[in-house]
């Protein structure tokens, strides 16, 4: 097996973190046929991990747009929408242009300050419709229409998104360019240099998706963001189900590890293509990051 080299910085000292599974879910619709997993690596110059071989980028598109309106809208009461809301809170009453990248339904946006001006990025046509109707102005289907736009923003916002794109310098470049020169920009992600997660390796829960190819740390945001013109001003961890530490979820999540067998066996799963799609460590530990950068 070859080795891959990080596509981020550019550097070939990257390390094998472990095998990821076929996957047989996409963004909450069932495959098919599998997708396959690849590998899961970690780049010892940036801290970036990622997996590696990626689909083509018109599998990737097409999945995304054919994908149903009953996934991200399903959780109503996710701890990142309400630390955004938390951030965004002081500066209700002022009009500020606020734009969501995946926007989905608009949810999160129609959560904000009635004050604000709210546009919205996704590549999703009926969900994109959904969100019009609650006063949200679709901008582009794609990041990379969006980017070519001339228009600037207040704030941009882009919750669970890097994840999804093959290189988080390149989408933290495309944002950075339609930010105003007092504007922020929101990122939220899962934190690959979570404990936990650092011991489980591939098997942790956030990277078993096939959907999610690029995972950043806490290092990686703290380094590489000033390469698109960003600074780092303020950094917060926390748990994707609100909380701190959940026991159980870590035990279930090192039983996973050390016996995938024993733990289907108790959670009375047949296959593992069963716990490939619904992996144990969701909510155990605060292993989400959200990150406010301002331009440098």
């Amino acid at each position: 097996m070859s080795s891959a080299v990080c596509r981020t910085c550019g550097s070939s000292k990257v390390t094998l973190v472990g095998k990821l599974p076929d996957g047989f879910i996409f963004a909450g619709s069932r495959m098919s046929d599998p997708l396959p997993g690849g590998n899961l690596w970690r780049c010892a110059t940036c801290d970036f991990v990622f997996r590696d071989p990626l689909l083509g980028d018109q599998v990737y598109e097409r999945l995304y747009r054919t994908g149903g309106l009953d996934l991200w809208d399903n959780e109503h009461h996710r701890e990142d929408f309400r630390l955004i809301r938390q951030q965004l809170a002081p500066l209700d009453g002022r009009r500020l242009e606020v734009v969501d990248i995946g926007c989905y339904t608009g949810q999160l946006l129609s959560l904000l300050p009635r004050s604000f001006r709210l546009y919205g990025v996704e590549p999703n046509m009926d969900a994109g419709r959904v969100a019009a109707t609650r006063g949200i102005s679709v901008l582009a289907a794609t990041v990379d229409d969006f980017a070519l736009m001339h228009e600037k923003y207040d704030v941009i916002m882009a919750c669970d998104v890097i994840e999804h794109v093959p290189n988080p310098l390149t989408l933290l470049r495309q944002l950075s360019g339609r930010l105003k020169a007092a504007g922020r920009l929101i990122i939220t992600t899962g934190n690959s240099d979570a404990w936990l997660w650092r011991i489980i390796g591939a098997n942790y829960w956030y990277c078993r998706f096939p959907e999610h190819i690029s995972f950043l740390g806490a290092g990686w945001v703290q380094k590489m963001p000033a390469r698109a013109g960003l600074k780092l001003i303020e950094l917060k961890l926390f748990n994707y189900r609100g909380g701190s530490i959940n026991l159980p979820r870590i035990l279930a999540a090192f039983l996973h590890k050390i016996s995938p067998k024993t733990y289907r066996t108790l959670r009375g799963t047949k296959t593992g293509a069963d716990v490939a799609n619904n992996p144990p460590g969701n909510g155990a530990t605060r292993d989400h990051m959200l990150c406010v950068f301002e331009l440098s």
